[in-house]
């Protein structure tokens, strides 16, 4: 448990240098410019996961059995047959990358687009490697691939940008790879095979990982799409820029979520493993409430906040990010709910729930997004990506009842009790009396929730000093924190 208190730190680490590229690097480039380059790294990100063979749920699900002592053989072999399955469907989403950009993308420029694909197969083998890290219960290891890259982005693309262009920019993320792949072959070294097309090593664990590519691949298509759609609906590249980075300041609070749960992933296979089910809900439940209630939190934030903060940062040009962001913040506290309600699939074994919750993101986001694109822009897609979150958040619910008997009532209290203090948006218009008010609303809220003990603050602050373990529950249900059924 120790892991999820060093990620903790973590994202930290990635919120500061997300937040320092996001107030940088779109600036620097200009609103065009920059919808340029969010759509080269919506592509790579897309034809990453079109390789990625469900690695990081398999990684999870079963190293954790292939490291005990006398299977060293199985877990290298098992290790080698997926290297050598990500080394070509790495090469395969380069070249796949490279062949449509140069067909439908040219105005973006060849070298960008090259280097683009480059980057593509050298995430893909560190990706493949920081999954293998969560498998071996080095959660900490596994978050530092995304603080590294992260910070090293911030200085190479930033560079890349300001010499080059959006060439530049693309080689400086090609750069940033090459170090991301260099720290986890230092890291992972006692571990390091050679990749090999080992079908016998792979087949008893392939089928597992390749029920959760569909899972990814639907998820990308909702996640990285938006761009791509305005580009084609909108035919503006700023109206790109200005989705994209109203997602990206998200994401600096939003991607804690993923992290954070599916680090618990080696406890929670362990009570499936058990049989301790009601464990396994009392931690689902725990996870849950306190991830809406940070979600709620961010949200209120950005809604009292933004309006004045946002053209103070990022200059008068990105103004319009504002009502884009505040739509897609307002989904982070179903975000929560959507990434436990993950974690208990991966976990649980039901890898059909999280395709059907893929499946609602997407249909509803496309359902919604030509008209609302139509008529708002870059805020339309946000509202539709915002939908899409809570249409997920529909299905979340029954995988937390059917997969672990968990309840989602004190995640609901979370969301209800922080509604009104939605309604304080744009009310103050100065910047610094908007981030005092904002910080007031949403530390007040935090400390409601905490002193009602809705959300379990100090199951967090256990799990942080590494105190807190599997069989540890009793204690927390005596002093009233959730059970199963609450």
């Amino acid at each position: 448990m120790r892991n999820a208190g060093w990620l903790l730190v973590q994202r930290v680490a990635s919120a500061a240098s997300g937040a320092l590229f996001a107030v940088t690097v779109p600036r620097l480039m200009g609103p065009d410019l920059y919808g340029r380059y969010a759509l080269v790294v919506s592509l790579i990100l897309w034809f990453t996961l079109l390789g990625s063979m469900g690695f990081t749920q398999a990684a999870a699900r079963f190293v954790p059995e292939l490291s005990a002592p006398g299977r060293e053989h199985d877990l290298r072999r098992f290790l080698a047959g997926f290297m050598g399955l990500r080394a070509l469907t790495g090469g395969a989403g380069a070249i796949g990358l490279a062949v449509f950009g140069l067909l439908c993308l040219r105005e973006l420029g060849g070298v960008a687009i090259l280097a683009a694909a480059v980057a593509i197969a050298l995430r893909g083998v560190a990706n493949l490697m920081y999954a293998f890290f969560l498998g071996l219960n080095w959660a900490a290891r596994w978050g530092m691939g995304q603080v590294v890259r992260g910070w090293v982005a911030l200085v190479f693309v930033a560079a890349g940008a300001w010499l080059g262009g959006l060439r530049g920019a693309c080689i400086g993320l090609a750069a940033t790879e090459i170090a991301v792949v260099c720290l986890a072959a230092r890291w992972g070294r006692a571990h390091l095979v050679a990749p090999r097309l080992d079908w016998a090593a792979v087949r008893p664990y392939l089928p597992f990982g390749l029920a959760f590519v569909g899972v990814e691949l639907t998820n990308a298509a909702f996640r990285y799409s938006g761009g791509l759609g305005l580009r084609w609906l909108a035919g503006d590249y700023a109206e790109v820029g200005r989705f994209s980075l109203a997602v990206e300041i998200n994401d600096v609070a939003g991607m804690v979520f993923p992290q954070v749960a599916l680090s618990l992933a080696p406890l929670l296979a362990g009570l499936w493993v058990d049989g301790r089910r009601s464990d396994a809900a009392l931690w689902l439940v725990r996870l849950s409430a306190s991830l809406g209630a940070l979600g709620m939190a961010v949200a209120i934030a950005a809604a009292v906040a933004g309006e004045a903060a946002i053209p103070a940062v990022l200059g008068g040009q990105f103004a319009m990010v504002t009502p884009a962001l505040v739509a897609v913040t307002v989904s982070l506290p179903f975000v929560g709910l959507n990434c436990t309600a993950q974690v208990a699939a991966v976990t649980g074994r039901c890898p059909a729930w999280s395709l059907a919750c893929a499946v609602a993101q997407l249909a509803t986001f496309w359902t919604l997004a030509p008209a609302l694109v139509w008529r708002w822009g870059s805020t339309g897609c946000a509202m539709a990506y915002g939908a899409s979150q809570i249409a997920a958040a529909a299905i979340s619910a029954v995988i937390l009842r059917r997969v672990a008997d968990a309840s989602f009532v004190r995640w609901g209290l979370t969301v209800v009790l922080g509604l009104p203090l939605l309604a304080l948006s744009g009310r103050v218009h100065a910047v610094w009396p908007s981030l005092a008010a904002a910080g007031a609303a949403a530390a007040g809220y935090l400390v409601l929730l905490a002193v009602t003990r809705i959300a379990p603050f100090s199951d967090l602050v256990g799990v942080w000093r590494g105190k807190r373990t599997s069989g540890d529950t009793g204690a927390s249900e005596r002093r009233g924190l959730p059970g199963r059924g609450q």
